[in-house]
């Protein structure tokens, strides 16, 4: 493998239990556009159709969901390198498009458009590093991993990786998330048990 190998970042809508090899391929929604194949290969093309499918889509979403449908239909390419971080089994699993896109609603109604992925390595989440954890938390269903690829080709072929030391700046980002979060926690926990409180005062009010 080499690092000029596309790296891509997916989160499956139907993750649902279903981990690779299981599913055998990924999948994306939008099953009103119908077969991409029919769109030529711009994203002017991709925008308009979406735009035409759903009218009343806000403004801003229409290049970031036209874009999801553009790069799954026309720029990923076979041997590409998939990165699929499974919620079920917190699993990392990194496999290889074996094939081009599929149109295949006899499949499933709601996920038609389809690519078909070998499963390679099925890595468990604590062996990244916290950046490439980030990097592939993206909020967007499909996304090119760029910053750290290098670290997911290691996995694929089965290489020791050192993820390069997080700077000061991404420290203390980390840091502050870790303590918001705790606070958060904390937060949650108190109120739960002011609630708790609150209902058996309440409780033992009535029962006077």
């Amino acid at each position: 493998m080499t690092v000029e190998q596309t790296v891509w970042g997916v989160h499956m809508q139907w993750d649902d239990g279903r981990s690779p090899p299981e599913t055998k391929d990924i999948a994306i929604g939008w099953q009103e556009l119908w077969d991409l194949h029919s769109l030529s290969s711009s994203r002017d093309a991709f925008k308009a159709a979406f735009t035409a499918t759903f009218p009343t889509e806000k403004l801003g979403a229409v290049p970031v969901k036209a874009g999801v449908l553009y790069r799954f239909a026309k720029e990923i390419a076979v041997v590409d390198v998939v990165v699929y971080p499974s919620r079920v089994d917190r699993l990392v699993n990194i496999g290889l498009v074996d094939g081009d896109y599929t149109f295949l609603p006899s499949r499933s109604s709601d996920y038609p458009h389809r690519r078909r992925v070998g499963w390679k390595v099925h890595v468990p989440r604590a062996q990244f590093s916290q950046p490439a954890l980030y990097e592939i938390g993206s909020a967007i269903m499909l996304f090119q991993i760029s910053d750290n690829a290098e670290e997911f080709l290691a996995a694929l072929n089965g290489k020791p990786f050192k993820a390069a030391e997080v700077d000061d700046i991404s420290a203390a980002e980390i840091a502050v998330q870790a303590e918001e979060s705790v606070e958060d926690f904390v937060i949650k926990q108190l109120s739960a048990e002011l609630f708790e409180h609150f209902i058996a005062e309440q409780r033992a009010s009535q029962a006077r």
